[in-house]
């Protein structure tokens, strides 16, 4: 299955960049690595890995995976090595602040992996948290 994925997103990105030339692809984490790439998917005989093979250099990768921070980090490693660009989507809505709080130590890590930005990302049109978000970032 990850072979397979990876024909599939190569070759539909590919067609993404004939069709809009300059354009910047970038593809959510989930979809090419971390739990999805080590685990068998739902209606899935086998597993996801080596999916993230079929991102084209150029593309950036919205890294979200930190079910915690040695995961966050193991992430951050994988896509820095295998060549692509990534930036930290590391803040989903919850309302209470719990995420944003966690953004100084997500960039700290992510500073020794040479990461260029990161996302605020909301589900919800909530952005009640950002100057929390953008507090944590800055440090």
């Amino acid at each position: 299955p990850g072979a397979l994925l990876a024909w599939h997103i190569d070759r539909t990105l590919g067609k993404l960049r004939a069709a809009l030339p300059g354009a910047r692809q970038m593809i959510w984490s989930d979809m090419v690595g971390g739990h999805n790439e080590r685990t068998m998917g739902f209606h899935v005989a086998g597993s996801w890995l080596g999916a993230s093979k079929g991102v084209p250099l150029g593309a950036v990768v919205l890294n979200w995976e930190r079910k915690s921070d040695a995961e966050a980090v193991a992430a951050l490693k994988h896509y820095r090595d295998v060549g692509l660009e990534q930036w930290v989507a590391g803040y989903y809505d919850t309302g209470d602040g719990a995420k944003a709080a966690k953004q100084e130590r997500e960039w700290q890590a992510a500073a020794g992996v040479s990461v260029p930005a990161m996302v605020y990302t909301t589900w919800r049109d909530d952005y009640r948290e950002l100057e929390r978000y953008v507090a944590g970032v800055l440090g």
